[in-house]
């Protein structure tokens, strides 16, 4: 088991790692929920992740996003399919795939092995960005 420094915190699965999932449970003063500091992994999860709704994603990649919201754990051809539907016309699968792989390497998407195809998933980062635009967009609406 590898050493933990002081900064990080112990129940973080992923501390020291790859950005945990639990920084998006954080309460505005920089907290988990169950009210311990983040660790430097949630921190660094919570500053590039969280700290915007989806602003620097492209249209097609905030699409992706909110078919995944609607539908769960989706493979590419169906995310393709319902793209098309949406934008009524063709979107090539090279589009699809690439932008969900642009995804999943922001850690806001997730995939799996399904068989012959790959299976993608909103992570728990992905659904609390989504969250965000969808209130940003709302008070835009409400003229807030």
């Amino acid at each position: 088991m590898r050493s933990r420094t002081t900064d990080e915190n112990p129940r973080c699965k992923n501390a020291g790692g790859t950005s945990c999932e639990r920084c998006v449970e954080r309460s505005a003063d920089g907290k988990h929920a169950d009210g311990r500091s983040l660790c430097r992994s949630c921190a660094r999860h919570s500053q590039a992740t969280c700290s915007s709704p989806l602003t620097d994603y492209s249209a097609i990649q905030r699409d992706i996003l909110w078919i995944l919201a609607d539908e769960g754990a989706s493979k590419g051809v169906s995310i393709s399919d319902s793209l098309g539907s949406y934008y009524r016309s063709e979107v090539t699968a090279s589009r699809v795939y690439s932008n969900l792989n642009k995804l999943v390497g922001k850690d806001i998407v997730t995939k799996r092995s399904s068989g012959r195809d790959n299976e993608y998933e909103l992570t728990t980062a992905g659904r609390h960005a989504l969250n965000r635009r969808r209130d940003w967009l709302e008070s835009r609406v409400d003229g807030q």
